[in-house]
């Protein structure tokens, strides 16, 4: 990182992500609720809900090239340590797959229900939505949260101190040598 340069940048990053995690909640929240359908006008209801599931794709998305350019930034993925940073952030990139899984589904489902025409209230009598929209839910909370502290995690200097690492690998070699 280039000094004060890199560490705005990175908190632009941060910034970034959080307005990115602002807008999927809000789509989260909207999507499964607000009555597209209701007013018999099929076609426009149902491009629009599909405009919006679409953008909550794309928030997604985004999330996840953000915390991407963090890790870019970093020494050791300049080095071409990628499987330092993939093990340490694990975790992270795993609920940026269950969550973008559970993210089509659910909107799949709706925006299926929809062009049947159906409306917000028979979705949330059928089982299947329900327990997609919950699923969803439940793994937003610590997607979101996972993905802010990973971004915050590699604002640390030590992810930037090529001296830092070398010292560390060379302690773990005299340590395996020992045992």
């Amino acid at each position: 990182m280039g000094g004060e340069n890199g560490t705005n940048m990175h908190y632009a990053k941060v910034a970034v992500m959080m307005l990115a995690i602002l807008c999927d909640i809000a789509l989260g929240c909207t999507l499964d609720f607000d009555e597209y359908n209701n007013n018999n006008n099929g076609n426009l209801a149902t491009r629009l809900l599909l405009g919006l599931f679409g953008l909550q794709v794309v928030m997604q998305i985004s999330i996840f090239l953000i915390l991407f350019l963090a890790m870019a930034d970093t020494f050791l993925f300049r080095v071409g340590l990628l499987m330092f940073l993939v093990k340490k952030f694990r975790l992270v990139l795993c609920f940026h797959v269950l969550s973008m899984a559970a993210t089509a589904a659910c909107g799949a489902y709706r925006v299926q229900k929809f062009m049947e025409g159906a409306e917000v209230k028979d979705l949330w009598l059928d089982t299947t939505f329900i327990a997609l929209s919950s699923l969803q839910k439940i793994i937003a909370i610590p997607y979101y949260a996972l993905n802010l502290r990973a971004v915050v995690k590699l604002s640390d200097k030590v992810y930037f101190d090529k001296e830092a690492w070398i010292s560390l690998v060379k302690q773990k070699s005299r340590l395996s040598r020992r045992t």
